[in-house]
């Protein structure tokens, strides 16, 4: 695209409060009939023990390309719906797995965000099945945007910025709060993607609508939506 990317992160990735929930779900992984990941950064906050090899793992579903493949980096092999997008697309894929594996009441364990979407566990919940949600990580917003992101806010430099989800968009917001105006307006001159409709709703009601949503979640759609800007 021949543009130059500003890195600013608005959101640090830490562990749960308190871990022992994770612990404890862990020692009963291999009585699981199956495991849910909805983000790489659930994987990450495993103890590396469990990700060796002979760990008896039971199937592991995840949410999209970018998580199947970090999961992929750590030596797991996990489904993948046909057409992944989000975790309602990943709920229906379950719904239709379970029974052809005669799963009618299964047993299953979803390593969630602290301020996750709880809508898999509670449609696998009403269609009979014991899901278990179990906190892997918290998203903790940062006090301050980087220099480099204020300068080029501040001077309209900025020609497109990407939101991957509606916790960006909050973390955000708060963080232009602590700055001049000029960092804010910024934001509102600059061409806003939202990686969903979902994220995009967030993004009208914060005051800085979406000016394109891509139409499918990952980087390439959301690097063509840019190059519009």
């Amino acid at each position: 695209m021949g543009g130059r990317a500003i890195r600013c992160p608005v959101l640090e990735i830490v562990p749960p409060l308190r871990t022992d929930p994770l612990h404890t779900a862990l020692q009963t992984i291999d009585r699981r009939d199956a495991v849910v990941i909805t983000s790489g950064n659930a994987i990450r906050m495993l103890p590396p023990s469990l990700l060796a090899d002979s760990l008896p793992w039971p199937p592991l579903f995840a949410v999209g390309k970018k998580t199947a493949a970090t999961l992929t980096r750590y030596g797991l092999s996990p489904h993948l719906p046909e057409n992944p997008f989000d975790a309602d697309t990943l709920t229906d894929h379950l719904l239709q797995w379970l029974p052809e594996k005669d799963l009618e009441r299964a047993n299953i364990l979803f390593f969630s965000a602290e301020k996750g979407r709880r809508v898999l566990a509670e449609r696998l919940s009403k269609a009979g099945h014991s899901v278990e949600t179990v906190i892997a990580y918290r998203t903790v917003m940062v006090e301050r945007l980087t220099e480099e992101a204020v300068s080029a806010l501040s001077e309209g430099n900025v020609d497109g910025i990407p939101f991957y989800s509606g916790r960006t968009v909050e973390a955000l917001v708060a963080a232009c709060k602590k700055e001049e105006s000029t960092v804010w307006s910024g934001v509102r001159t600059a061409r806003r993607i939202a990686i969903s409709q979902r994220v995009a709703q967030v993004m009208a009601q914060a005051g800085i609508p979406a000016d394109g949503v891509a139409t499918k979640p990952d980087d390439q759609e959301m690097l063509q939506e840019l190059s519009m800007a």
